[in-house]
Formats: C-alpha cells, sequence, structure tokens
C-alpha cells in the first residue's frame, strides 16, 4: 500500500465515522474532505473544485427548480387527484394506484418534492376511505425511491453513476438507458407490497389519535378527554389582563383554544393578547395536574417590603457591568436567543439604554449597541467574560441607579407547599410565572445564583426578580376554579373560521432541535401547539420545552387565515390541502412543455443533460411558473453542496490507486462465489451502507470501485454503474436512510421497527431482481 493509497483511505474513513455519528453537518464534512484532498496533494486546485462545474450537480440544482415548477403549477397536483378518481375506495387499487403515481413523478422529479406533494394527499385519500395512513404512506416513501431510478435524471445516484463512467474514459448512459432495469425494479416493489408487504404495514392512525377527526372508534388519545373549562371567580387577579401577561399556556402547560363569555358567546382560538373578563369561562386543553397542584396549599408567600438587594452577592458571587462592544455579532440578538444564562453562567438583572434601567421582559429584548447589562456571576464567570471580545467588563456602579427594589421580592417556601422538595427548574419559577430565582436565604446561609438543580426547602426564602403583575397572575391562576359543567368537544371547536390541522417539519427546515418556546411560535404564528405524535406515541404537555423533530407531526389549532400563512413558511410542510394556497394552474400546461422539451432534448441528443436541465429551469422562471425567489428557495443547497464537494474524493481514488487496491481486495474475498453471488455481494453491500451514509455519497465511494471491477466480473461498466446506483437507492431499512422516510414518520405513526420489518424482505427482493436483470441486459 502506497502512501497516497493510505492517506486517500485515512480520509475516506474519518468522513464515513463522521457521516454516521452526525457530530457534523453532511455539507461541513463534505468541504472539510474537498480541503484535505487539497492540502495533501492529493487533487489538483482544479480538480477540487470541479464538483461545482460538474454536470450532475448542474442537473441536480435545476431538477429542485423543476419540481418546484410542476407542484406551483399544479401538474403534479393533478396527479394526486387521479389518485383520488382512480383509485376508488378498495385499499389494493388506492395503494397501487398511490405507488404507480408516485413513482411515475419520481422518474422526473426530485424524489423528496414528490413525497412532500403526495404525502397531504394520501392522509386525505386515507380519511375518506377510512383507512389507517400507516398502511399508505411508507409504501408512498419507497415509491418514489424505486421511481426515481427509471430516468437519469430520477435521483441523484443515477447522475454521480453516470458522471463516474464519463470522468473514468467510459461511454455514459443516455436519459432511458437506466428504464428497462428502474421499471423492473419498480413493477416488484410494487407487487411485493400488494401481495406481502402491505400486510407487514402497522395499523396505525395518529390523526384520529390526535385530534379524533375520525369516528370509527374511541381512543385513549382523543384531545375531547383533555378539554376542561376554568373560570374566573369574583374579584379574580386575572380579570382585565390579556391571556399572555396571565402565564395560564407557560405556567399550567395548556393551550387556552376558547373563552366562553355572557352565555352562548364563544371565542374560538382567542389571540394572545385578548384581556380576560370578569365571569369568562375559559375552554383548556391539557391536563388539570399543575392547576390542581397550585391549588393545594399556599405555593409561596410574599414577605413585607425589605431592601433586598444586599443578598445578591456573596461568597465568590458578585455584580458587574457589562457593555457590548460596537459591531458584536450579538446585537439584534435577545437574552433567549443566545442562551445567555447557560452560556456565560450570569445573570442579567437589568439593562441600561439610553439613560434608563429596563427591567422588565429582558430574554425577549433585542440587544443595542450602546447597551450595559447588570449581571449577577461569580468571579471565574466574570474573568472568563473579560477574554470575550464582545464584551467590556467592569465593576458595578451604585445599584440604587437600576432601581432594582421594584422589581425583586423576597418569598417563603411555606411548610405545606408543594414546591418544597422540587428543583428551581421543576417549580417552573422562571418559565412558567416570570419569577427569576437569585438568591435563596436558608438559615443562616446565602446561597447567590442558585443552580436549576437546586432543591427548594420547607422555610426557605428567595430572593425573586418578579414584576408585581407577575405575582398578581400567580395568585389569580391559585384561584382558579374548574367548572364541571358540559364542555364541548374539539368538533364544536372548529368552524369556517377556526381549524385544526396536522403539520410535519419540512425537509429544508432549521428549527430541527428547537423548542417551540425558542422559535416564539405562538407569538410569530398565533397557532396552538396542541400535540405532538413521535415514535408511534402523542404528547400533549409541556409542549413549549420540547424538542421538535424531523419526523415529528404537530397539531395546530387556529384562525384559517393563519394556517394559510403557516402553510407558505418554508420550516413546515402542512397536511392538508384546503389550506394550501391554490396553485398556478393557467401555466400548469407550460410547465408541462417544458419538461416533456427538456427530456426530448436529450433524447435526440441535441442537448447534453445538464445544458437541456439549466434551459428548462429558466423557462420555469422565465414563463412565470415561479419566480425567481422562489427558484432559489426551492434549491436544497445543502445537498448540492454535498455532492459538489465529494466528488474529487472519487478522483483521489482513482488517481492514487485508492480504488483499485480496494477492487482487488473484493474481488478476492468474493471470487468463490460466482458471478450472480459477486454481484449480490456488491449490491448489499451498498444497500446496507446506504442506511447510514448519504445515498449520493455512497455511489461516489463505491463507483469508482465498481467500475474497476467490471473486468473482473466479466460486464461492461455501464452494468455495474446501474447496479451501485440501484442498490444505493434501497433506502428501506431505516428512517434516516432517507428524508422522504423521516417525511412520512409522524404522520404515519410509525416507529423504527416498521421500516425494517418492511424494508429488509423487500431489499433481499431487489438484489435478486436487480442481479438477474443486470445479467441477463449486459452479458
Amino acid at each position: 500500500m502506497t502512501p497516497p493509497i493510505l492517506l486517500t483511505l485515512g480520509i475516506l474513513v474519518i468522513s464515513i465515522v463522521l457521516f454516521i455519528s452526525e457530530r457534523l453537518r453532511m455539507d461541513l464534512i463534505a468541504l472539510l474532505v474537498l480541503c484535505a484532498l487539497a492540502l495533501a496533494g492529493l487533487v489538483t486546485a482544479d480538480e477540487a473544485l470541479s464538483g461545482f462545474s460538474s454536470g450532475a450537480v448542474v442537473v441536480m440544482w435545476t431538477m429542485f427548480i423543476l419540481s418546484a415548477g410542476l407542484s406551483r403549477t399544479g401538474v403534479a397536483g393533478r396527479m394526486g387527484r387521479w389518485v383520488l378518481r382512480v383509485g376508488g375506495r378498495g385499499p389494493v387499487r388506492i395503494l397501487l394506484v398511490l405507488m404507480l403515481a408516485a413513482a411515475a413523478l419520481s422518474s422526473v422529479m426530485n424524489n423528496l418534492g414528490v413525497v412532500a406533494l403526495l404525502l397531504p394527499v394520501a392522509l386525505d385519500v386515507a380519511r375518506r376511505t377510512r383507512q389507517s395512513p400507516s398502511r399508505l404512506l411508507i409504501p408512498l416513501s419507497y415509491a418514489t425511491l424505486m421511481g426515481g431510478l427509471i430516468t437519469l435524471i430520477g435521483t441523484p445516484p443515477n447522475l454521480i453513476a453516470n458522471d463516474a463512467l464519463q470522468s473514468a474514459g467510459y461511454a455514459p448512459l443516455g436519459m432511458l438507458e437506466f428504464a428497462p432495469l428502474g421499471l423492473t425494479i419498480t413493477a416488484a416493489g410494487i407487487l411485493y407490497f400488494l401481495v406481502l408487504g402491505r400486510h407487514l404495514l402497522p395499523q396505525r392512525d395518529p390523526a384520529r389519535d390526535l385530534d379524533h377527526h375520525s369516528r370509527l372508534e374511541e381512543t385513549a388519545f382523543s384531545l375531547d378527554e383533555r378539554l376542561f373549562v376554568v373560570k374566573l371567580p369574583p374579584g379574580s387577579p386575572l380579570a382585565g389582563k390579556t391571556l399572555a401577561e396571565s402565564h395560564l399556556g407557560s405556567a399550567l402547560g395548556v393551550n387556552v383554544v376558547g373563552i366562553l363569555r355572557h352565555g352562548d358567546d364563544v371565542t374560538l382560538a382567542p389571540e394572545p393578547h385578548l384581556r380576560i373578563q370578569p365571569g369568562d369561562r375559559l375552554l383548556v386543553s391539557g391536563r388539570q395536574d399543575r392547576l390542581n397542584e397550585l391549588k393545594r396549599g399556599a405555593q409561596l408567600q410574599v414577605e413585607e417590603p425589605q431592601y433586598v438587594t444586599e443578598h445578591l452577592t456573596g461568597g465568590d458571587v458578585q455584580l458587574a457591568e457589562v457593555a457590548i462592544a460596537p459591531r458584536s455579532p450579538m446585537l439584534g440578538q435577545t437574552l433567549g436567543d443566545l442562551n445567555f444564562r447557560r452560556r456565560f453562567g450570569a445573570n442579567v438583572l437589568a439593562i441600561w439604554r439610553d439613560g434608563k434601567p429596563n427591567r422588565t421582559n429582558l430574554q425577549s429584548l433585542p440587544l443595542h449597541e450602546g447597551d450595559i447589562l447588570l449581571v449577577q456571576s461569580t468571579t471565574g464567570r466574570l474573568e472568563g467574560m473579560r477574554h470575550v471580545p464582545d464584551f467590556y467588563v467592569s465593576e458595578a456602579r451604585s445599584t440604587q441607579i437600576y432601581r432594582l427594589d421594584e422589581r425583586l421580592m423576597l418569598v417563603r417556601v411555606p411548610e405545606d407547599s408543594s414546591l418544597a422538595g422540587k428543583t428551581l427548574a421543576e417549580s417552573r419559577l422562571a418559565d412558567g410565572f416570570g419569577f427569576s430565582a437569585l438568591t435563596i436565604l436558608r438559615g443562616d446561609q446565602t446561597l447567590p445564583m442558585p443552580a436549576p438543580s437546586e432543591v427548594l426547602q420547607p422555610g426557605d426564602r428567595v430572593v425573586v426578580e418578579a414584576r408585581p403583575e407577575d405575582l398578581d397572575a400567580f395568585r389569580g391562576l391559585q384561584g382558579l376554579e374548574v367548572d364541571t359543567s358540559a364542555v364541548p368537544s374539539f368538533a364544536e371547536m372548529q368552524s369556517d373560521q377556526v381549524g385544526l390541522v396536522p403539520v410535519v417539519l419540512s425537509p429544508q427546515s432549521r428549527l430541527n432541535g428547537k423548542t417551540l418556546r425558542q422559535v416564539h411560535f405562538r407569538e410569530k404564528y398565533g397557532l396552538s401547539v396542541l400535540a405532538i405524535w413521535r415514535a408511534g406515541r402523542p404528547y400533549r404537555f409541556n409542549l413549549r420545552d420540547m424538542e421538535i423533530r424531523f419526523g415529528d407531526a404537530l397539531l395546530i389549532y387556529g384562525p384559517r387565515a393563519r394556517l394559510k400563512v403557516l402553510s407558505a413558511e418554508p420550516d413546515f410542510l402542512v397536511l392538508s390541502e384546503e389550506i394550501k394556497d391554490a396553485p398556478r394552474e393557467t401555466k400548469a400546461p407550460l410547465a408541462a412543455g417544458i419538461l416533456l422539451g427538456m427530456v426530448a432534448l436529450v433524447v435526440l441528443g441535441v442537448l447534453p443533460v445538464a445544458l437541456a436541465a439549466l434551459l428548462a429551469a429558466t423557462l420555469m422562471v422565465l414563463t412565470g411558473c415561479l419566480t425567481m425567489d422562489e427558484a432559489y428557495r426551492a434549491i436544497d443547497w445543502r445537498s448540492v453542496f454535498l455532492v459538489a464537494a465529494m466528488l474529487p474524493l472519487g478522483i483521489a481514488m482513482q488517481k492514487s490507486g485508492a480504488a483499485d487496491w480496494l477492487a482487488a481486495g473484493l474481488g478476492q474475498a468474493i471470487a468463490a462465489l460466482g458471478l450472480h453471488g459477486q454481484l449480490a455481494a456488491l449490491f448489499l453491500t451498498t444497500a446496507l451502507a446506504s442506511q447510514f451514509i448519504p445515498s449520493a455519497v455512497l455511489v461516489l465511494l463505491m463507483a469508482p470501485l465498481a467500475l474497476v471491477s467490471a473486468a473482473q466480473f466479466g460486464l461492461p461498466p455501464q452494468a455495474l454503474a446501474l447496479l451501485v446506483a440501484a442498490a444505493a437507492s434501497c433506502n428501506f431499512i431505516t428512517p434516516v436512510s432517507h428524508p422522504g422516510n423521516v417525511l412520512v414518520m409522524g404522520p404515519g405513526g410509525y416507529r423504527m421497527r416498521d421500516y425494517l420489518k418492511v424494508g429488509m424482505p423487500l431489499t433481499l427482493l431487489l438484489a435478486v431482481v436487480t442481479v438477474f436483470m443486470v445479467v441477463w441486459l449486459y452479458s
């Protein structure tokens, strides 16, 4: 093994480990690989950058635009309506028509775009025919993966395998040369689902479990069971406050979905700024646990007003002033966005701005140039902040100018308080009621800056920063009474103006891993998240602090006009056809004509596929099928950079001899298996690796090895390119192997084992089909 081979394989192994571990973003890993290859001298500068001018990469990003054009003009939507019309009500016929439609569309559209487009259609079909969505959604996703193999432009693995052929000096495959194998694989896959696969699918309906649209059966998950009414007693401190000021949602972990006022007057999906009036009855979705707990005995008792700022320091804790440096990237961000306390270990007590102190809503106040933060922190943390270029740290001036006493109070934890024995985090004093605990006085001890894990004890006196109105809200919540009279059902809580829809994160969403509180969902959209379906079960409590992930299904309630606004957000995919904007159907003939024209130009040999696709994408914008902004938003730039930056690794494997070395080792390992066994081993190795490594990257790694091995197998290199592309597209065994699988996971209520149970037999079947087809076509 020569040093270049060793170096190339070292970079390859490290990149695979990084891809599997997901410690870094995939596109960032690819860029690191590109830089490593160039710095190690394994590729020239031109070769390192060649991926960005590769025809395969150009076709990739233009296909995103073409797919968006077909979707936005309603061409693809008409296919969905055809499914509804032709599919009838028989489950086998519906499954057949849905998979045929998905496969046909994915042969000329981006696979993920087809899943996103047909997902609402499939859910609508399931609801109308009263069958479980879980019987349709995995077949939908898998059909797009198989249908993408029918044409050259159907899926990135086809494009990259073809690019590898050209780079190695072999004749490339034409637009329709993938069709014999692709059509056979698709037919075999659909037949598998019709005969066996559909019986392996689970019978789950998260939509029914979450919102109880269907009355097929009563389930333990019905939202109606979580609906209850609370009423304001006479003289309640909550009267006159807005819903946001009442802390009802944050303190009790519930959603106010309606207000019953003056007898039969009902306000559905009330806005956060709506004021509560005396005598109101609030219709609430959630659990009563926290309200019952809040009402059991005095939670906190306010001590007599006294000067408490002296308790803010002590031991290693002191006050300091922190000025924000000019042009700091922190400017314009809030303390909440910066996660300031956790990141820097400091409480911000006030912000001095324009000659006066700001002491309220500090977590949501954007930082301005010239702001001075009064912070409470340890000596070590403050010393660390002095080395942060964004800060100028100095000793605090007299705290009297900040008038902290107007916002500080001393509260005591009574003996019978349910807060005794809970940590500060569990007490939700900060998140729920807006009380920031700064110091705990426990007997003769002073505990400044208590950690969230600090356990409250009976008799503790806590210095908290709070507004008098927050204290009023706290007392008002304690006085709420549960009304046991008749409670409306959720069916009655919907109207022409207010609705309930399921939503998932779009594949390009930036919100994965963030909480609803962090993204200010309620404030930004004016909608309520009533439940989240994850890994086969629904969650309805404390949703504000639950991280949302790809694959989650969110049940959202609110005004239909706001739901329509949400459907236009690139971070979300609304799973309801009636909410979406009307397509530009007058442009549908143009969009279809552009696509057919592109295919004709490539098939007739007038233009290479990259130029034909670029021309078609340009015409989509020029004819008004898409705007330029929509075209840019349609492109998944992460996928583009991933492939473009990884292409030089294939060049390095060929130049260094690593591909030859690996091919020789593979040939020795499987030499005794015979031609069919050798091809099956190559297929299954690639298919299993595709469950953990992105398919496009895997083809980049496997194609050079397969092309070198073609002579050993006695087959033309085109046959091996087809086999590797097909194997890399078999993302059937895990949900994380393809974004389309993740997209259907929440709406279908799937668990990890469902993909394994359905996908493993399908992978083995397609291995047999592919091997025999490749030998039959090319031997």
